[in-house]
């Protein structure tokens, strides 16, 4: 038996056959420094202003990457109530003068995990990344026009469980409105791939 612990983590205690013990971190383990007002990875402006955390996180991640949408979609429902699972995939947009944010205004909004015109399953989890200096009030998420959901709580996304009709390419969006009531918004074309069952 050998104690499995990683910085910020519970140990535990798990069972390996001899000469199958782990020899090295999992990669999914993450320590990242983070921006302390809209929880992104750190900027320079943002370091240089002193407003950085050191968060430990863990990134779990598929073995080929047309699976991570559907990977993504099994942590968020399992794991929905700890922020370790969601590490931020975007980079502060926050800009800096002196230590006072110049750009309160901005709602940069990213669709993360995903590159425009990648193929994914049907089912799949589409996640939405912000950088804003405000709290966010309500994230709508739409596909092809059509609004589908709306959330109004970190990680911000949606879990889409589509039917084989919609195989083909579609546009998302990702409509973002802070406490201020500013606005952003982030657009992607996907290809949906998969058969229909007989």
């Amino acid at each position: 038996m050998r104690q499995v612990p990683f910085e910020g983590f519970d140990t535990r205690n798990e069972w390996f056959v001899k000469g199958t013990e782990p020899t090295a971190k999992s990669d999914w383990f993450q320590r990242l420094e983070v921006c302390k007002i809209d929880g992104r990875i750190a900027n320079d402006g943002c370091k240089d202003a002193g407003k950085t955390d050191e968060i430990s996180f863990v990134r779990v991640t598929a073995p080929y990457s047309e699976w991570q949408p559907a990977v993504d979609a099994w942590v968020k429902e399992r794991y929905k109530e700890d922020d370790r699972f969601f590490p931020p995939l975007m980079q502060s947009k926050l800009k800096f003068d002196g230590d006072e944010v110049s750009n309160k205004d901005d709602v940069n909004v990213q669709i993360v995990g995903v590159k425009d015109g990648q193929s994914v399953p049907l089912n799949f989890r589409l996640n939405i990344e912000i950088s804003a200096y405000n709290d966010i009030k309500i994230v709508r998420i739409y596909m092809d026009g059509d609004k589908v959901a709306e959330d109004d709580a970190s990680p911000y996304g949606y879990n889409f469980q589509l039917d084989a009709s919609k195989i083909g390419s579609h546009e998302f969006e990702a409509t973002v409105t802070d406490d201020d009531d500013n606005k952003g918004s982030a657009k992607i074309r996907l290809n949906l791939v998969g058969y229909a069952r007989q």
